[in-house]
C-alpha cells in the first residue's frame, strides 16, 4: 500500500502531479487507461484507487475504471493540462493508443457501453471533503449470466461473477467458470486460472454448499433430480442443470416419526409399513422414519400430511374443531388433551356440561395409519358417546354421588376399544368437574350455600359441646389427679410410720437384747463372784476347821436376828411368824 499521507494531504492545494512521489502507485493504472481515460493515480489505499481526472463529478468514467480496475475508486480534480503533462512525465510519450486498448476496444466496447448506460441511472452522491462519488451499490449483473435462475437466492450460493481486467479474467483458488467460444463449444475452467479474453464470453459459475443437516436439491434439464445430503458442495453448470436449491433437512427428536410415501425401500432409522397402488398402478411404498435423526427425503418421495381435530387452545384447549392441527411429525410419547362433553341430560333432565383429560399414547402407527385419518376424532366422539351413556342413566343427584366412577377407565368401554383399533393406548381419564345451566347452577350454588351454612353451625355447636367436654374432662382429670396426690401422700405417712415403728421396734428390741445380755453378764459376774466368796469362806472355814474351832459355834456366836420359842402340850402346836423390816443395808 502506498499512502502520502492522510486524505486531505493525497493532494494538497497548489502542489504540482509532476512533482508528487507516485511511482509505485502508476503499476495500478494501465498506461493505455491514464492515456484514454486521462486520469492519473496518486495513492493506493486498501482497496480503494485515489485518482486525478479533469472533471470530479464524471461518475461514468469512475465507474468504467470501476469496472476495468475491479477496485474501489476515489475521483479529485485538476486540469486537463496538468494530468496530460503527469501522464507524460510518469508513463512517457506514446503514438496514438497502444495495443491493450485497441485489444479492448476490439473485444468490449459493447459490453463497456452496455455497461455505462447502465450506470448512468445509478444513484449518485457527494462526500463529506466535496469530492463526487457514487453510492456503493454493486455493479449490475448481465441478465444472461444469471438466466433461468432468477439471481443467487441464499447464502449457500457463492457468486464469483465479477470482472477481473481488459485483457486478461483472472480464476482464483476456488472458482469455476464457463468459457463459451464463438463456434458454440464451451468448458469448465477451475482456477487458478488465467483466461484471455479475445472472442471469449466467461461465465462465473454459482457455488451451492449444504452443511450437515442439510442437503442440495439438483433439478437437472433432462427432468431428473438428485438430492446430495451435507456436507457437500456442487457448481451449478447450466448446460446440465436447470436449478439448485440448498435446503435444510426435517429434525426429529427421540420418539418422533414421520410418514414417508414413495418408491424406495426403507433405509436405516426406518420402517417399511407397507405397499399401496396410486391411479397408474404403480406400486408406492410407505415407510416410517424414526428419530432421533435428520430425514432428508429422496426424489419422488412425500411426507403424509396429518390432519387431526385440535382447539386453538393446544393441548389445553376444549372445543375441538376438524382439521385444527395439520403437522407431519408424529409424536410417540404420552400425550394428553382436554375434552368438554356439552349438553349432557340426566335420567331427570339436567343439562350437564361433563369436562375430561384424557391420556393417551400412540403404540402402532401402521395400525393407526390403515384404521384411521383422524384418531382424536375418533377419541373425542367415543368419549363423548361414554360419558351420554353414563349420564342418560342416573338423575342429577345419583350423578354427583357417583362422580368418582367418571375417572375410572373402565367407564369408557367405547373410547378404550377405539383406541386400541387405531393403535392408541388410553393411560388414564381425569374427571374436571361439571357444569350446569345458569338457573340449575344458581339452585345447585343456593343449595351449597345453605348445607354449608347448616354444616358451619353444626360445627360450631360440635365445637362449643366439645369444649364443654373438654372443660368437664380437664376438671375429672384434675379431680382424679387431686385424689391420687392425696393418696400418694397419705400412702407416704402410712409407711413413713410404719417405717417409724420399724425403727422404733428394732431399737427397743436391741436395748432389751443389750439389758440382757448386760443382765447376763451381770448374773454371771455375781454368780462367779458369790462362788469366788463361798470358795474363800470355805477354804477359811475348813482353815478354821483344820484349826479345831468349832465351826457352828462360830457361826452362831453372833446375836441373833430373831428368836423362836415353841412351848406347850397340844399335840398339834401352831406357829405365827411376822416378818419384820430387815434393815436398809
Amino acid at each position: 500500500m502506498t499512502l502520502l499521507g492522510r486524505h486531505d494531504d493525497l493532494l494538497p492545494p497548489g502542489s504540482a502531479l509532476v512533482d508528487l512521489d507516485i511511482h509505485s502507485v502508476i503499476e495500478w493504472l494501465p498506461e493505455s487507461i491514464a492515456r484514454e481515460l486521462l486520469v492519473i493515480p496518486i495513492a493506493k489505499i486498501d482497496d480503494t484507487l485515489h485518482v486525478v481526472m479533469s472533471d470530479a463529478n464524471d461518475f461514468v468514467k469512475q465507474d468504467r475504471l470501476r469496472f476495468m480496475l475491479n477496485c474501489a475508486v476515489r475521483a479529485y480534480q485538476r486540469s486537463e493540462s496538468e494530468i496530460k503533462s503527469a501522464i507524460i512525465h510518469f508513463y512517457g510519450h506514446g503514438e496514438g493508443e497502444s495495443a491493450d486498448s485497441l485489444l479492448m476496444d476490439f473485444t468490449e466496447t459493447e459490453t463497456v457501453e452496455r455497461l455505462v448506460a447502465e450506470i448512468s441511472e445509478l444513484e449518485i452522491g457527494v462526500d463529506s471533503h466535496g469530492l463526487a462519488r457514487r453510492a456503493n451499490v454493486p455493479i449490475p449483473q448481465k441478465k444472461k449470466s444469471l438466466g433461468r435462475f432468477g439471481g443467487l437466492p441464499d447464502r449457500h450460493i457463492y457468486d464469483l461473477q465479477r470482472s477481473r481486467g481488459m485483457l486478461h479474467y483472472i480464476v482464483e483458488e476456488g472458482e469455476q467458470v464457463l468459457v463459451r467460444h464463438g463456434d458454440g463449444t464451451s468448458k469448465i475452467v477451475a482456477g487458478p486460472a488465467k483466461i484471455w479474453r479475445g472472442f471469449k464470453s466467461i461465465q462465473p459459475m454459482a457455488q451451492y454448499v449444504a452443511y450437515p443437516g442439510q442437503y442440495i436439491k439438483v433439478m437437472n434439464r433432462d427432468g431428473s433430480q438428485q438430492h446430495v445430503r451435507g456436507p457437500a458442495k456442487r457448481w451449478l453448470d447450466p448446460r446440465i442443470h436447470e436449478q439448485m436449491l440448498v435446503e435444510d433437512g426435517m429434525t426429529l427428536a427421540t420418539n418422533e416419526a414421520v410418514v414417508v410415501y414413495g418408491k424406495n425401500t426403507a433405509s436405516r432409522g426406518e420402517s417399511d409399513i407397507g405397499e399401496v397402488g396410486d391411479e397408474n398402478g404403480d406400486g408406492i411404498s410407505r415407510r416410517v422414519f424414526y428419530g432421533p435423526g435428520i430425514f432428508i427425503a429422496e426424489p419422488g418421495e412425500w411426507l403424509h400430511q396429518f390432519s387431526w381435530h385440535a382447539s386453538h387452545g393446544g393441548s389445553r384447549g376444549i372445543e375441538k374443531k376438524p382439521h385444527g392441527r395439520k403437522f407431519e411429525t408424529l409424536w410417540l410419547m404420552p400425550d394428553q388433551m382436554y375434552h368438554d362433553v356439552r349438553d349432557v341430560r340426566t335420567a331427570d333432565d339436567a343439562v350437564l356440561t361433563i369436562r375430561l383429560m384424557i391420556f393417551f399414547e400412540l403404540n402402532d402407527v401402521e395400525k393407526m395409519l390403515n384404521t384411521t385419518h383422524d384418531p382424536i376424532g375418533d377419541f373425542v366422539n367415543a368419549a363423548t358417546s361414554d360419558v351420554v351413556e353414563f349420564t342418560g342413566k342416573r338423575t342429577f343427584e345419583e350423578f354427583k354421588g357417583e362422580t368418582e366412577m367418571l375417572n375410572a377407565t373402565t367407564t369408557y368401554t367405547q373410547l378404550l376399544h377405539r383406541a386400541s383399533q387405531c393403535g392408541y393406548q388410553i393411560n388414564n381419564v381425569v374427571y374436571r368437574g361439571y357444569g350446569a345451566p345458569e338457573s340449575l347452577q344458581k339452585m345447585h350454588d343456593d343449595a351449597i350455600q345453605s348445607r354449608t351454612k347448616l354444616q358451619l353451625e353444626q360445627e360450631t355447636e360440635r365445637q362449643a359441646q366439645d369444649l364443654e367436654d373438654y372443660k368437664l374432662q380437664c376438671q375429672m382429670e384434675r379431680a382424679t389427679k387431686r385424689r391420687e396426690e392425696q393418696t400418694n401422700e397419705i400412702e407416704h405417712e402410712i409407711d413413713l410410720k410404719r417405717r417409724q415403728a420399724n425403727s422404733k421396734r428394732l431399737s427397743e428390741a436391741e436395748d432389751a437384747r443389750s439389758k440382757r445380755e448386760l443382765q447376763r453378764l451381770q448374773s454371771t459376774l455375781s454368780t462367779e463372784i458369790e462362788s469366788e466368796r463361798l470358795s474363800l469362806q470355805r477354804e477359811h472355814l475348813e482353815g478354821l476347821r483344820s484349826m479345831g474351832v468349832d465351826l457352828t459355834e462360830y457361826l452362831t456366836q453372833g446375836k441373833a436376828d430373831q428368836v423362836i420359842e415353841m412351848r406347850g402340850t397340844d399335840s398339834r402346836p401352831h406357829i405365827h411368824l411376822e416378818k419384820k423390816a430387815l434393815a436398809p443395808k
